[in-house]
């Protein structure tokens, strides 16, 4: 179970770098698609896993109507929020850009 949890947390590291640098790329005006794409797809497969990892443990949780400590549950519930955060920080930034740049296109077909 604990390689499991490693594994989907080496699996986001490597999508939150994918990510840095395709945020990186598009502040740069730069073709960003070609790691933006494999991050998201990295980022679905490790939240896949995160899932399967805290299904069983969540379903025990309410079937026995009680708390269980179970470590890797505990990491993987963190992991998951930490990369639903990551992913909603890096959409706001790429609408932010993108608004940014349409509104330099508005604003040079006014000139």
């Amino acid at each position: 179970m604990f390689w499991a949890v490693f594994e989907s947390s080496n699996q986001l590291l490597a999508a939150l770098v994918l990510l840095t640098v395709s945020l990186w790329l598009a502040k740069n005006k730069m073709r960003y698609a070609v790691t933006l794409w494999p991050s998201i797809f990295m980022m679905t497969v490790a939240m896949c896993s995160l899932y399967f990892i805290l299904k069983p443990w969540a379903l025990e949780m309410v079937v026995r109507r009680i708390f269980l400590f179970n470590p890797m549950g505990i990491t993987g519930l963190l992991l998951a929020g930490l990369a639903a955060l990551l992913f909603f920080e890096g959409v706001t930034i790429f609408v932010k850009a993108a608004r940014e740049k349409a509104e330099t296109w508005s604003d040079a077909g006014r000139k």
